[in-house]
C-alpha cells in the first residue's frame, strides 16, 4: 500500500527539522520504494539529510583515527585497542548508510529516471560523495572499489552537466569541486585536481546582473568559486 508522496516528504523534513537523521533516511527509502522517479528536489533533500547524518560520523572517524595514531606512537596496544574497537563501530554505521544510499539511486531511482539526465547527473553526484565517504572509514575492503566507482560516478556527472547546465550553475560548481577534492585526496592526482580548478576559475567571477539570477543562487556560485580558490592556492603551495 502506498503512502501519500506528499506525507511522506513531509515527515522526512520534519524529521531532519528534530534531527532525527535515522527516520528521516527511513522515510526517504519509502519514498525511494513508493515513488521511485525522484524530482530534482526530492534528490536535494535526501542529499541535505544524508550530508547531516554522516558529517557527525565522519568527524568521530578522523577523531577517533588521530587518537588512534598516537596511542600507536606511544606504544600502548590495550588503548590503541579500544579506541580501534569504537572507531570501528561508527565506520560500519558510516557505510550502511553509504551503501544504502547507493543502492537506492541504483536500485529505484536510475531505472526510472531513464530519460531525467539533470537527475541522472545528480545521482552520479551523490554517488561520488558516498564513496568519498566510504573511503574514509578507512575499510581496507571497501577502498579500492570506492576509487574506481567514486571517480566515475563524478566523471559521469560533470560530462552531463557540462552539456546541460551553465558553467556557473551551483550543482555543476560543487560537483567540480567534490571530484577535485576526491581525485586531490584519494588518488593522488594533485595536477589533475589543480588543473579542474584552475579551468574553472579561469572563466572569471561574473556579476549578478550578468546571469540574471536570484541572490541565493549567486551567493551559492560565489561561495563554491571562494572555496576553489582557497583549495587552489592551498594545493599549489
Amino acid at each position: 500500500m502506498n503512502h501519500n508522496q506528499e506525507d511522506i516528504r513531509f515527515l522526512i523534513r520534519l524529521y531532519h527539522e528534530l534531527s532525527r537523521f535515522q527516520e528521516s533516511l527511513h522515510y526517504i527509502e519509502i519514498l525511494s520504494v513508493d515513488y521511485p522517479c525522484f524530482s530534482f528536489e526530492d534528490l536535494n533533500l535526501m542529499t541535505v539529510v544524508v550530508k547531516e547524518a554522516v558529517d557527525p560520523l565522519r568527524h568521530t572517524i578522523r577523531t577517533l583515527n588521530s587518537y588512534y595514531n598516537n596511542e600507536i606512537e606511544d606504544n600502548n596496544p590495550e588503548k590503541s585497542s579500544a579506541i580501534r574497537e569504537h572507531q570501528q563501530k561508527f565506520e560500519n554505521e558510516l557505510l550502511s548508510i553509504c551503501h544504502k544510499v547507493i543502492s537506492i539511486i541504483d536500485d529505484r531511482i536510475f531505472p526510472n529516471t531513464p530519460n531525467s539526465l539533470l537527475e541522472r547527473a545528480y545521482c552520479y553526484k551523490i554517488i561520488g560523495d558516498m564513496n568519498r565517504y566510504i573511503i574514509e572509514s578507512h575499510d581496507i575492503s571497501e577502498i579500492e572499489k570506492a576509487k574506481i566507482d567514486g571517480e566515475k560516478a563524478y566523471e559521469e556527472s560533470i560530462k552531463i552537466y557540462s552539456h546541460e547546465l551553465s558553467v556557473y550553475s551551483p550543482i555543476n560548481l560543487h560537483v567540480i569541486l567534490n571530484y577535485s577534492v576526491f581525485i586531490f585526496e584519494h588518488l593522488g592526482k594533485k595536477e589533475k585536481a589543480i588543473e579542474i580548478l584552475q579551468n574553472a576559475l579561469d572563466y572569471g567571477i561574473p556579476s549578478i546582473e550578468e546571469l540574471n539570477i536570484d541572490a541565493e543562487e549567486y551567493n551559492q556560485i560565489i561561495s563554491a568559486l571562494s572555496v576553489m580558490k582557497t583549495n587552489l592556492i592551498s594545493w599549489k603551495s
